[in-house]
């Protein structure tokens, strides 16, 4: 899991890579309202060079506010988020959750206010919120093993603690940046 504040855009797992994968109930997740689905089993491998690949993890990720201590352990439902995406933005409202698709119940979201603006514009705001933990599962490869894995996030907001396994890997900070989680990952293993 990574607790990260308002803007993600690119992550990667470079095998020169998933943020926090747990075993999540249904029960754990609310769900999707449309069409929209997490593509997490379609994640392709690309090779990059004959020794390295790499896996982009843009998608649909698990969301929920952070409230407390960035190192506590969610709690409630988690609700999802587009990756790239910004859950806070400028403009006529300092406070805008573009990329929030859907919101989780019990747990940090209890007590937020929310509010869609109008019917045109469905944009749901969280007041209080600023920070946030991102979480999705990934399945690497069973032939990385051995192999040093990185994660590597093009751009977040401040800082992000990265979470892999339930074990915290390291800290990137603003604007992006690597941290190896190959101690933290099981090749061929989701």
């Amino acid at each position: 899991m990574t607790a990260l504040p308002s803007l993600l855009t690119l992550v990667r797992w470079l095998p020169v890579l998933g943020v926090a994968a747990t075993s999540l109930f249904a029960a754990d997740v609310v769900e999707m309202r449309g069409t929209e689905a997490a593509q997490w089993d379609n994640t392709p491998v690309e090779a990059v060079t004959p020794k390295r690949s790499e896996m982009v993890l843009n998608d649909l990720w698990l969301f929920q506010p952070a409230l407390g201590p960035a190192a506590d352990e969610p709690t409630g439902q988690w609700g999802w988020a587009r990756v790239p995406g910004a859950w806070e933005r400028g403009g006529w409202d300092a406070l805008r959750y573009e990329g929030v698709l859907a919101l989780g119940t019990g747990g940090p979201w209890e007590g937020l206010k929310t509010e869609t603006p109008s019917q045109s514009f469905p944009v749901v705001a969280l007041r209080g919120v600023d920070r946030a933990w991102y979480e999705r599962e990934v399945t690497i490869p069973a032939d990385w093993a051995g192999k040093r894995i990185v994660l590597d996030l093009d751009r977040v907001s401040t800082d992000a603690r990265v979470f892999v396994n339930g074990r915290e890997c390291g800290l990137i900070n603003w604007p992006g940046g690597r941290v190896d989680v190959s101690s933290a990952i099981r090749a061929g293993a989701r």
